[in-house]
């Protein structure tokens, strides 16, 4: 088996990733960068419309750690959430505009959840902008190594971390990669379910692997469902950013009534997400809808729609919908995992010699439910803390390490793993979803079990592909964060229980 050695192996090339491979280079290390797709700049990074939070006018970190906690039912951890407040908007500055030259608008803007406006943004393709100047950046760095089509497999451990096996998607074989340390950002698990708008690698692949090495992950309940997905059927679902809320659209009922002063009579269509998508689904199930309406059009003229929300306006078109003339059919889909694998302030999980940052990791800033426009700069600023804890390259291992891997040569039909994928998908989606029931999640969680086993059963008796090692993954991810909320046996944040416990 081949062997390639560094000083630090990142999986995913997102802006954690990518921001952590930066600044180690600037210290000296050499980077094995590997990310799952053929294309560098794919990641949830790139499609990220909304944009970073930064400081706004009369602004402060009190202010915004009291957004946060607010928006996470106050079940963050305050220490990772005051380190976000006061290192963030240093590292926006410091890296994003003055390093990168990223053109941020001039004007912050406001979104749901926030008490003033705060948010950076460059229209509405700001992680798109954000990645590319990461990669540029990156791409004058000779000591950072990309490996393109490479899906980290499982970790290497012996008494501590020493890197990753990959399974190398083009020449259909296992790589081992050793180095002192390793970092997972893989993302996050919106692909598990049958409604997302993340891509089909934000699969859970870092917590599956962290599982299977025992290391500790935390709050795997707490995902988010994003309320304003483009209602169609293509999957991942195009996101209609938080923002085009915070520039004044208002959702409605088909027959034009809007309904959030309801619910959130302060906020209103500013709410925090997860009473927006609650207050949604609510509706939806009142009048047996399958979407509600955003309101876009009638706020701002057309030019202005065209100029302020350009993807937008492109991807609803693909789909047949002018939002400069007509209103945006929109509902619920799962978005972001709040939890992940447990880390501290410097992104260290319990497990030596291995850190996870990003969306994969759980820090505690985000609590039961997160404020938007912070996983971007939550990723920043763990990258950057992970970078100032590694001071010096550390001797590399040249010991091997005695990996067993599948064999044989009997492939498995694609079309049965495809169609599983998709049940497990459409499980998650009715069990696992918006709204919890404790039974429902008792009969999902047996089913997932089994997949589970079967998965592993199917991963070492047949040849290695990239679906075997997919569904691998997703079933071991969907059976933990369904464990997860079936033993939280109360609601909060986005973990909605409708026979809830009292505590």
């Amino acid at each position: 088996m081949t062997t390639i050695y560094s000083d630090v192996i990142i999986v995913g090339g997102g802006i954690a990733g990518a921001t952590a491979a930066l600044l180690l280079t600037d210290k000296g290390f050499k980077i094995a960068l590997l990310v799952q797709t053929f294309n560098p700049l794919e990641s949830n990074t790139y499609y990220a419309q909304g944009g970073i939070a930064y400081r706004g006018k009369n602004d402060s970190p009190q202010q915004f750690k009291k957004d946060i906690l607010n928006a996470g039912g106050y079940y963050n951890n305050e220490e990772a959430v005051e380190q976000l407040v006061h290192q963030g908007p240093e590292w926006v500055e410091k890296l994003l505009i003055k390093r990168l030259g990223i053109p941020f608008e001039p004007t912050p803007i406001k979104e749901g959840g926030h008490s003033v406006a705060r948010i950076l943004h460059v229209k509405d393709y700001t992680g798109q902008v954000i990645q590319k100047a990461l990669y540029r950046a990156l791409s004058t760095q000779h000591i950072v190594q990309y490996f393109k089509g490479f899906i980290a497999v499982d970790l290497l451990v012996q008494k501590r971390c020493w890197g990753i096996l990959a399974w190398d998607r083009q020449q259909k074989n296992f790589i081992q990669f050793l180095a002192p340390y390793t970092v997972l950002a893989t993302g996050g698990t919106g692909y598990l379910f049958g409604k997302t708008t993340n891509p089909s690698y934000a699969r859970g692949d870092g917590i599956a692997m962290a599982l299977r090495a025992d290391v500790k992950v935390k709050d795997l309940e707490f995902i988010q469902f994003h309320p304003t997905a483009l209602y169609c059927d293509s999957l991942p679902q195009p996101l209609v950013s938080a923002a085009v809320r915070g520039i004044g659209a208002r959702l409605r009922l088909p027959n034009g009534e809007p309904f959030m002063h309801y619910y959130e009579p302060q906020w209103k269509d500013l709410a925090p997400r997860d009473i927006v998508t609650q207050s949604i689904f609510k509706e939806m199930q009142k009048h047996q809808l399958s979407h509600v309406y955003l309101d876009l059009c009638d706020h701002l003229d057309a030019s202005t729609i065209k100029e302020r929300f350009p993807s937008l306006h492109r991807s609803c078109l693909l789909h047949g919908i002018d939002i400069t003339k007509e209103w945006i059919p929109v509902a619920p889909a799962a978005h972001y995992c709040c939890g992940g694998i447990e880390v501290d302030l410097h992104g260290r999980t319990n497990l030596e010699g291995l850190y996870a940052i990003g969306e994969v990791s759980c820090t505690g800033v985000h609590g039961a439910n997160r404020l938007a426009s912070t996983s971007l700069l939550e990723g920043l600023v763990w990258a950057a803390a992970l970078a100032q804890h590694l001071k010096t390259p550390l001797a590399r291992s040249t010991t091997l390490i005695d990996v067993p891997v599948p064999d044989s040569k009997t492939a498995i039909e694609p079309t049965l793993l495809q169609e599983r994928i998709k049940q497990l998908q459409q499980w998650m989606w009715r069990y696992v979803g918006i709204q919890r029931e404790r039974n429902a999640l008792k009969k999902a969680l047996k089913q997932f079990k089994a997949w589970e086993e079967e998965a592993e059963k199917w991963y070492w008796e047949h040849a290695p592909s990239d679906l075997t090692i997919a569904w691998r993954n997703m079933s071991k991810v969907a059976r933990a964060i369904t464990e997860h909320a079936y033993k939280r046996t109360y609601s909060l944040g986005c973990h909605w229980v409708i026979n809830d416990q009292c505590r």
